[in-house]
C-alpha cells in the first residue's frame, strides 16, 4: 500500500509540474500579448498624429490658396477640403 501511495503521490506531482508549466508558458505568452499591444498602441498614436498633421498641412495650404484669391472648388479639388470646410476658414 505505501508504493501504492508514492506512486500516487508521483503522479500528483508530475500532474502539479505540468499544470505549472501550463501556467508559465500561458503568462509568458500573456506577457508577449501585452507587449505586441503595447507596440500597436504605439504605431496607433504615430499613424494619428501622422494623419493630423496631414489635416493641418491641407488646412493651412487651403487658407494661402483662398489668400491668393483661388476660388473654394479650385482649393477643394486640390487639398481634398470640402467647400463647407473652406468657406470656414
Amino acid at each position: 500500500m505505501i508504493k501504492e501511495a508514492e506512486a500516487k503521490a508521483e503522479e500528483a506531482n508530475a500532474k502539479a509540474e505540468e499544470a505549472n508549466a501550463k501556467a508559465e508558458e500561458a503568462e509568458a505568452k500573456t506577457k508577449e500579448a501585452e507587449a505586441k499591444t503595447k507596440e500597436a498602441e504605439a504605431k496607433t498614436k504615430e499613424a494619428e498624429a501622422k494623419v493630423e498633421e496631414a489635416e493641418k498641412q491641407k488646412i493651412d495650404t487651403a487658407r494661402k490658396m483662398k489668400t491668393d484669391g483661388m476660388t473654394a472648388e479650385l482649393i477643394a479639388k486640390y487639398t481634398g477640403l470640402t467647400i463647407e470646410e473652406i468657406e470656414g476658414l
